[in-house]
């Protein structure tokens, strides 16, 4: 079979597999504690509160306002919610496959390995939490840092500050302890490389 057309498979199947296992787990997995904060939040959002001056928030506020979307384009109810969940893992997973792809891992563990983030990953809680919103993040920050490192491409460096702010709006630990690891590697690959130029990036 054609290569184009094998990761297209792949790729198809992975989503597949993933939305099905996010949305059942979605209507499954509840945490009275945790579960309903993002719900509530994108719902005082919708009704015109601000964060942080009309209600607390107790980490960081883009959950609520990517809920309050959600809520917007589809309605409030529990759909929206485990939908925020199902796009994330959704992408977390997709863009994962294209990461090891680029580091000429085979297909088959490619699609192993991503599939498997996909189906564990958000699959335990459900629904948005901020933990993995800022796990998502902060690990994508990380591994595009590998990346521009490696393949010494300007757009893995810009992308690198834009997941970590991502991830520390979302919650501040463990974006914080990854913005530390990837401060310290990147000054020493601009020192000990002197690659100055991707400072600017």
């Amino acid at each position: 079979m054609n290569s184009k057309v094998t990761e297209a498979l792949y790729v198809f199947i992975i989503l597949i597999f993933v939305i099905v296992s996010s949305w059942y787990f979605g209507f499954v997995n509840i945490n009275p504690i945790d579960n309903f904060t993002n719900y509530n939040s994108g719902y005082l959002l919708l009704n015109g509160n601000i964060p942080f001056k009309d209600y607390w928030v107790t980490t960081g506020p883009l959950l609520d306002f990517l809920q309050f979307l959600l809520f917007k384009i589809n309605g409030i109810n529990w759909g929206s919610y485990v939908l925020h969940a199902l796009i994330l893992n959704s992408l977390f997973t997709i863009i994962l496959y294209f990461i090891f792809r680029k580091f000429d891992l085979e297909q088959k563990y490619s699609f192993l390995y991503s599939l498997s983030t996909g189906l564990i990953f958000y699959s335990q809680v459900g629904n948005p939490f901020v933990d993995h919103h800022s796990s998502l993040f902060s690990i994508l920050s990380i591994l595009f840092l590998i990346l521009g490192i490696n393949f010494k491409q300007n757009i893995y460096w810009i992308l690198v500050p834009i997941f970590l702010v991502l991830g520390f709006l979302s919650k501040q630990t463990p974006s914080s302890y990854f913005a530390i690891i990837i401060i310290f590697f990147t000054i020493y690959n601009f020192i000990f490389f002197k690659n100055y130029r991707n400072l600017y990036f």
